[in-house]
């Protein structure tokens, strides 16, 4: 009877043929409800049968706090009545008690529901956490409460009625925390856990239970990488633990520096990627189980170096920086004389060298405008009261072909007369 299966928690019935039929609307509720101990785990419940009407068939419904683990609920008929046995621990029960009920029915008819207390159990520890990290071994940790004491752990399989003690020591660098390692497991069974202690003077037990599949971190993967061809080939082994089929994996790696990251599911326990002879390569691998699988995770592998970054080529700094500059230079050079042969620079009046320069005193007495040189000054430059100008002879001035500035012309003497 105090075995436990898993199995699915629902509403329990059990029936106590009385007669056929059912005659009266009206059915009182059980009698005298009890419950007694009857391991650390295991509670069972009794009352007397209710008067019912002659030709009754009796069944009963209970209702109690959801059990985070399925265990299987019997029921029956004992010496001193029905009987029901359920599976209850310190966390179904709750800081405040659970309220137990039972309800007699017959037929479409139920009776009220009788009911009976089950007061809280004092809390020495909390935060109760546990995982498992190989096949067959968990390590759980939990905080002690100020007023306990004298803490001693012991655990079974929830289907196996033996209990195994464990030692427990304080987890160094975490507080007040401790930590309890519970060897030799089924990982696809319930663990049923114990903690005794003392508190303000008084022997105390709080009892768990944990399911392993739900919370599992494996050792690190162990990687390895070799090269092939233009690829690395990186390695590493699978967690030796459960669910072997649902465990996926992530690879992070830098590559000359730059930290990347491959975020897809990889199934397979090896991975390749493209090879950059002249980097460095540092490799981490993680393990995840899948969601539809369980909760678990690995931790993360040590780094795995190969390769080295090379060194800079002086070829490789002249191509980068003084070809670029070599052909900046001949871009603006190009791009200047360009301009000047479209727009020929037109300097002021009297900044421009003069027409004469070169030319004999004899030839240019005097110069008009536009650069032509006359041998006598124009009309009306000679002084009030002077004689009448002679004829007018015209000095010429053409650019030498192919040359933009003024001091490039030269004089060309021609005569001309009016």
């Amino acid at each position: 009877m105090r075995s436990l299966i898993c199995v699915p928690a629902v509403d329990f019935y059990f029936a106590v043929i009385v007669a056929l039929g059912c005659k009266s609307a009206h059915l009182p509720p059980p009698q005298n409800l009890s419950y007694v101990w009857t391991d650390d785990f295991h509670i069972q419940v009794t009352w007397q049968k209710p008067e019912s009407p002659e030709g009754c068939e009796l069944r009963y419904r209970y209702k109690e706090s959801t059990e985070p683990y399925m265990c299987r609920k019997t029921s029956g008929e004992g010496s001193g009545g029905p009987v029901h046995e359920s599976c209850l621990t310190t966390e179904t029960i709750g800081p405040a008690g659970l309220r137990y009920t039972v309800t007699a029915e017959c037929g479409s008819v139920e009776s009220e529901p009788a009911a009976v207390a089950i007061p809280p159990v004092v809390q020495m520890v909390k935060d109760f956490k546990c995982i498992l990290y190989s096949s067959d071994a968990m390590n759980c940790t939990f905080t002690a409460a100020n007023h306990t004491s004298d803490l001693e752990v012991s655990y079974r399989s929830c289907n196996e009625p033996q209990l195994t003690t464990s030692a427990c020591r304080r987890l160094p660098g975490v507080g007040p925390r401790m930590g309890c390692h519970l060897a030799n497991i089924s990982s696809d069974e319930y663990v049923c856990v114990v903690i005794e202690g003392t508190s303000r003077g008084k022997r105390v037990n709080n009892t768990f239970t944990r399911n392993p599949m739900t919370n599992i971190i494996m050792p690190a993967p162990k990687l390895k990488i070799t090269e092939n061809g233009d690829y690395l080939r990186l390695k590493w082994n699978a967690p030796t633990g459960p669910a072997q089929h649902c465990w996926k994996y992530i690879v992070y790696y830098s590559m000359c520096g730059d930290n990347k990251t491959i975020e897809e599911s990889i199934r397979e326990v090896h991975k390749d990627l493209p090879y950059n002879k002249r980097c460095q390569y540092k490799v981490q691998v993680k393990g995840f189980i899948a969601d539809h699988c369980n909760k678990g995770e690995s931790d993360i592998s040590d780094v795995v170096i190969y390769g080295e970054n090379a060194a800079w080529d002086p070829s490789i700094v002249v191509v980068l920086t003084v070809i670029p500059a070599l052909l900046s230079a001949c871009v603006i050079l190009a791009c200047y004389f360009l301009r000047r042969s479209l727009h020929p620079p037109q300097g002021n009046d009297d900044q421009r060298p003069s027409t004469r320069e070169g030319v004999p005193e004899a030839l240019h007495p005097g110069a008009g405008e536009n650069g032509i040189v006359f041998d006598h000054p124009p009309d009306g430059a000679a002084a009030a009261g002077t004689a009448a100008p002679s004829p007018l002879r015209v000095i010429s001035v053409a650019p030498r072909r192919g040359c933009f500035s003024t001091r490039c012309l030269f004089v060309e003497p021609r005569l001309f007369n009016r």
